[in-house]
């Protein structure tokens, strides 16, 4: 069974070795991982909401405030 069409042997048991690890099979670690990854923002998304909300001079501090805020969002 093709879970991806043209995916490589080698990248299919590196995915199956994740799930085995995990407990689950393969298509339900691949359907929580692509649910987890859909919550996440993307690097623009994130760039684009730092962008809006500067006022000026951003410390690193406030930025990775802004990057959990945004991740606890989803």
């Amino acid at each position: 069974m093709d879970i991806v069409k043209g995916l490589p042997p080698e990248t299919r048991e590196y995915w199956e070795r994740r799930a085995e690890v995990a407990g689950v099979s393969l298509e339900e670690y691949l359907l929580q991982k692509l649910i987890r990854e859909a919550r996440l923002p993307s690097a623009k998304e994130v760039f684009d909401r730092v962008d809006r909300e500067a006022t000026g001079h951003l410390s690193s501090a406030d930025t990775v405030a802004i990057l959990r805020d945004e991740r606890e969002s989803r």
